[in-house]
């Protein structure tokens, strides 16, 4: 299954978040997260884009220490399960 969140205004021309849910050997789940987005302003992206890059990472990190800590370490790297894309303007 998948959960998709869109942003509808703001400093975002674009903002989407896809979250994918798979079945895994040994009754695990693999979990991936993407986030697209493209700011309105050509200016703000090259300001703020890599904050923006930098903030996901720290969300990524914290997420997949979470998961960890609940259900166990699943062996797998946040760049396997999570990915930014952002836009150019």
């Amino acid at each position: 299954g998948s959960i998709v969140a869109n942003y509808l205004d703001g400093p975002f021309r674009k903002l989407e978040n896809r979250w994918s849910f798979a079945s895994a050997e040994a009754g695990g789940c693999d979990v991936r997260f993407a986030i697209d987005y493209e700011f309105r302003s050509r200016a703000f992206q090259l300001l703020a884009g890599a904050v923006f890059d930098q903030a996901f990472r720290k969300f990524s990190a914290a997420f997949e220490a979470r998961a960890d800590m609940i259900y166990g370490q699943g062996g797998a790297t946040p760049t396997a399960l999570l990915q930014a894309r952002p836009e150019e303007a």
